[in-house]
């Protein structure tokens, strides 16, 4: 098999590819993509003409290095003839592009390393999102706070004997406070996204909506996009009971 990189086909004795995948799930436990780590390894063989058999493995050396020392760039598994096989992590279809997860190894220096081979490793990762996974959200949760409503009691206190328990109020005002935080996953979700429980004519104020740096994935790319959001109602009447909304899509 052939390893391509940044379009460099790397073609030495006794290549490994190990290709394992990792379950990455949102809050409901719903897979929503992979991380898939390729652990490559391989041997590099001298020059056994060169007067130098431990030199002439310096510019394959440098060579290795050099191709696995940054991240971005296609990853693909070749046929020994080149033709395309079905294994390939594209930087553009993976979440902050392929990453190297861990820099190229040596082996130890014995049992002809560095002198008639070098053995090395090096293992790259890549978040791919599943096309089956068509919810844009990765969490949510809901909370409904009641205040008010029914009547208001306090104490007389006096100067001899037990207070006097009294009702001040037989009727206040009724308030609901709908909060909760959730969190898309390309991008920040909107107030359009949350369904009010009571009538929007009922709020006290405008919408207190606040929106959190989303997660930094390779160069310049973000996924998982939180907000915090609270609406707070109020009636001259006792709000019913009802249930805060529920993680439909």
């Amino acid at each position: 098999m052939i390893v391509e990189r940044f379009g460099v086909k790397l073609r030495v004795a006794s290549t490994g590819v190990q290709i394992s995948r990792e379950a990455l799930k949102n809050a409901a436990g719903e897979t929503w993509g992979v991380n898939e780590t390729w652990q490559l390894s391989g041997r590099l063989i001298c020059d056994k003409n060169a007067a130098n058999k431990s030199a002439s493995l310096d510019p394959q050396i440098l060579a290795i290095e050099n191709l696995f020392s940054r991240s971005g760039g296609d990853l693909k598994l070749l046929h020994t003839n080149g033709a395309r096989s079905s294994h390939e992590m594209l930087d553009s279809q993976v979440v902050g592009g392929v990453q190297v997860a861990s820099p190229v190894s040596f082996g130890a220096y014995q049992n002809g390393e560095y002198h008639a081979f070098r053995t090395f490793t090096v293992a790259l990762v890549g978040t791919k999102r599943l096309e089956s996974y068509t919810t844009e959200f990765l969490d949510w949760k809901e909370s409904l706070r009641f205040q008010g409503g029914g009547p208001v009691y306090g104490f007389v206190e006096r100067n001899e004997g037990l207070p006097i328990k009294q009702r001040f109020q037989e009727f206040t005002p009724s308030y609901v406070t709908q909060s909760g935080r959730i969190v898309g996953m390309s991008k920040h979700p909107t107030i359009d996204d949350i369904p009010f429980i009571y009538p929007a004519s009922d709020l006290l104020q405008d919408p207190d909506f606040q929106l959190e740096t989303p997660v930094r994935v390779g160069k310049n790319q973000f996924f998982s996009y939180p907000v915090t959001y609270e609406f707070r109602f109020g009636s001259e009447t006792k709000y019913d009971r009802r249930s805060p909304n529920e993680w439909r899509n």
